[in-house]
């Protein structure tokens, strides 16, 4: 039987509540290093997508410290748009990781709704402290 995963999508302000329920969420980033470097999520896990598979395999060089454990974690995956993210979570689905989502409109809407958040009067954004989107 060929059971069809479906990737579940998170906005970035349900994304905002998940951050401030649990800090130790794992945000999986998985564009490109240079995109990386540019800006990020602070304390996010930069993995790119055409290394993925090898990074959650115990045992492997190219393993990813505490990825490869994160099974039963709850992981947010993350990219630019959400379009690898998407994808990236279909993988990590495939392989058993059982609480994963992808940022729906990726980095650049979590900006969009970081940025409007700041100037709102209740300020959803300041909640993360270290989460903040870093350069």
């Amino acid at each position: 039987m060929n059971d069809i995963l479906t990737v579940k999508e998170i906005m970035p302000r349900d994304f905002a509540c998940r951050l401030a329920e649990n800090p130790d969420l794992l945000i999986l980033d998985v564009r490109e290093p240079d995109e990386f470097d540019f800006h990020r999520i602070e304390g996010s896990v930069n993995v790119p997508l055409r290394m993925l598979e090898r990074a959650c395999e115990r045992g492997n060089a190219k393993t990813v410290r505490g990825l490869a454990e994160a099974g039963k974690s709850e992981i947010v995956v993350i990219c630019r748009s959400g379009y690898r993210s998407y994808n990236a979570a279909a993988i990590l689905m495939e392989r058993g990781y059982e609480h994963v989502v992808s940022l729906k409109t990726g980095l650049n809407g979590w900006s969009d709704f970081a940025s409007k958040s700041r100037a709102g009067s209740q300020t959803v954004y300041g909640r993360f402290g270290n989460r903040a989107l870093s350069a």
